[in-house]
């Protein structure tokens, strides 16, 4: 499994720092040469990017969960359309909110990788060319090309494809100290030091932010020195232990400025610092002491399980992070699925709703395809674009295998803050008897919990919770309420349809009821049709009318002083049946633009029983 970049970071500096701990624990208990082969794990670790699930890896731990999630503290980028983009996992709880462009840590991050190898080549590519222009070849006993340099501050291996080795000329006089430089740099051939060399350098370009990356590098070069030390020790002979150990104090005191710490190569002296425990080290030398090595098995394999492992796939967890990754930018709701579970063709993902289209539903289903084969990616961002249309609800149903069958259930439209569409009911309502001529039908649809009600007494059938309400008057008019808060009043009324001239349809409106419109009490203007049919239409009215409750408690007060309301209209009317009807809001209780249509579309008068 791909490891991300927060679980490479958090296992590396695990294993980094142990190998810190392990390195001074076990100083001058083991050979050098195997101390610095510790090293190669760590390289290992920061160049692989891949991990295995499992129960032992330190990302099992809540405190490495807490550390990751700090590390991507940072949300998925959002692609329309049901396309999975790829992102990170987003982290905190709720619905998060979707991270707009692209995000800045990538290009820090590129930033810096470009800028240190730039400068790891300008060091080497200088360093390089010092060399070649003030080398001259010697004749020597190695098994490598050896050069003498005027003016060299260390002797040195360096090349990648055609190494060789360069020797200060003021050493070149001396044959003693000569074959000991050379046996030393020989042995960093042997060792690969050089290729060893660049693989550090990666690192550093790689993780240039982590200073245990740089503390790793510089532990790995020191260890470095002290195995070629054992290695040429060994080849010298015992009789020329302390004379390496003097060669080595001469080399040290003739540099002239520090080693450069961006060139890869490997030089017989890193430095003043660690001279002394070097030829400490040389002159005692080191046995690998059978326990000490044995321990050294037993934690490397203890951190091998530990560091080069993920988080184990967990399902009810990976569940959760489902769940957490939920997002909404405003046009899509997207959701990543964990990284930390696999294989991700286990998930049974459904996302499933209802849209409104008018005053119907309709199901929509969503990343059909994707479920159906199985094609889930783990760490990958999918996207339910929402678009212009309206929906009723959406759901999202998880199903992972387990012992429990473990599943998840989410409200998408709820998750993101998001109203659904209001559930309308049907509801007919007629208007007097069957047995008077002049009696017709009304159809419309009311949100849930609506219901009409009659200011009448007697002979009222009003039932919340049938789609039919009759009423044995013509004459009254009818309330609309929530519960018990009054939602509007619904009235009708019978006018003339102009016929003198041509009416255009969208002005046929102003011929139902001109006093409604024109008198000083209520002006219905302007009006926006939303439906037409055979017989009439239903459209949408801005109303101005005068406060009633106003004139009650000041009855003493002309009409011009009353105060104005403004609200909301609906108005239908049937040019055959002569009739129309008309329901005005109460100012405060005006439902949302697409309810409010989606109730003027439903209105429709027929004669009784025909609609």
């Amino acid at each position: 499994m791909i490891a991300s970049v927060s679980e490479l970071l958090v296992t590396s500096s695990v294993l980094i720092l142990a190998l810190l701990v392990l390195r001074q624990l076990l100083r001058g208990r083991i050979s050098r040469r195997l101390q610095y082969s510790l090293w190669g794990l760590a390289a290992l670790r920061l160049l692989l990017p891949f991990s295995l699930p499992a129960g032992s890896s330190v990302m099992n731990l809540s405190s490495a969960r807490r550390v990751e999630a700090v590390i991507t503290g940072q949300t998925v980028r959002v692609q329309a359309g049901g396309i999975a983009v790829p992102g990170p996992a987003a982290a905190g709880t709720g619905a998060a909110a979707a991270s707009e462009g692209v995000s800045v840590l990538p290009v820090l991050w590129l930033a810096g990788v470009l800028a240190a190898a730039v400068w790891f080549l300008f060091v080497n590519l200088r360093f390089a060319r010092q060399l070649r222009a003030a080398r001259r070849p010697m004749a020597a006993d190695c098994s490598l090309p050896v050069y003498r340099v005027s003016g060299l501050s260390s002797p040195c291996l360096f090349g990648l494809l055609r190494p060789a080795v360069y020797v200060p000329t003021e050493v070149t006089g001396d044959p003693a100290m000569l074959r000991h430089i050379l046996v030393h740099e020989e042995s960093h051939w042997r060792q690969r030091d050089h290729i060893w060399a660049l693989v550090r350098a990666v690192c550093l370009c790689l993780y240039w932010f982590d200073p245990l990356v740089w503390a790793a590098a510089a532990a790995s070069r020191e260890d470095c020195e002290r195995a070629c030390d054992e290695r040429a020790v060994r080849v010298l002979g015992e009789p020329e232990r302390i004379a390496y150990g003097h060669t080595l104090v001469a080399v040290v005191r003739r540099m002239r400025g520090p080693v450069y710490p961006g060139c890869t190569a490997t030089t017989m002296s890193a430095g003043r610092n660690s001279l002394q425990r070097r030829i400490a080290l040389i002159v005692s030398g080191t046995r690998t002491r059978i326990w000490a090595a044995a321990a050294l098995a037993v934690c490397a394999a203890v951190l091998i399980g530990c560091t080069f492992t993920g988080r184990k796939a967990d399902p009810q967890q990976a569940l959760d992070e489902l769940e957490n990754s939920i997002a909404f930018d405003g046009t899509a709701i997207t959701f990543t699925l964990p990284e930390s579970y696999t294989p991700a063709s286990d998930w049974n993902i459904l996302v499933y709703g209802q849209a409104a289209m008018g005053t119907d539903n309709m199901s929509v289903h969503f990343l059909e395809q994707e479920n159906a084969d199985r094609s889930w990616q783990a760490g990958q961002t999918y996207s339910i674009a929402l678009g212009e249309t309206t929906y009723r609800s959406l759901q999202m149903d998880a199903y992972l295998p387990g012992d429990e069958d473990p599943s998840l259930t989410v409200d998408l439209l709820a998750k993101a803050g998001i109203e659904p569409a209001a559930a309308l009911s049907t509801y007919y309502v007629t208007f007097g008897s069957e047995t008077e001529d002049s009696a017709f039908d009304l159809r419309l649809m009311l949100p849930e919990g609506w219901e009409v009600r009659s200011r009448l007494e007697e002979g009222v059938y009003n039932m919340p919770n049938s789609p039919t309400v009759s009423f044995a008057s013509l004459l009254s008019p009818m309330d609309i309420y929530n519960g018990d808060v009054l939602v509007g009043i619904l009235k009708y009324g019978r006018y003339t349809p102009y016929t003198e001239e041509p009416v255009p349809p969208e002005d046929e409106y102003k011929t139902v009821y001109t006093e409604l419109r024109l008198s000083s009490v209520d002006i219905w203007n302007p009006y926006t049709a939303v439906s037409r049919y055979d017989q009439g239409e239903s459209g949408i009215a801005d109303v101005i009318y005068k406060d009633s409750a106003y004139m009650e408690a000041h009855p003493e007060e002309n009409m011009a002083s009353v105060p104005e309301l403004e609200t909301k209209g609906l108005l239908c009317f049937n040019r055959e049946l002569e009739v129309y009807i008309a329901l005005r809001f109460e100012p405060d209780q005006v439902p949302d633009e697409d309810t409010l249509n989606l109730i003027a579309g439903s209105l429709q008068i027929g004669p009784v029983g025909t609609l």
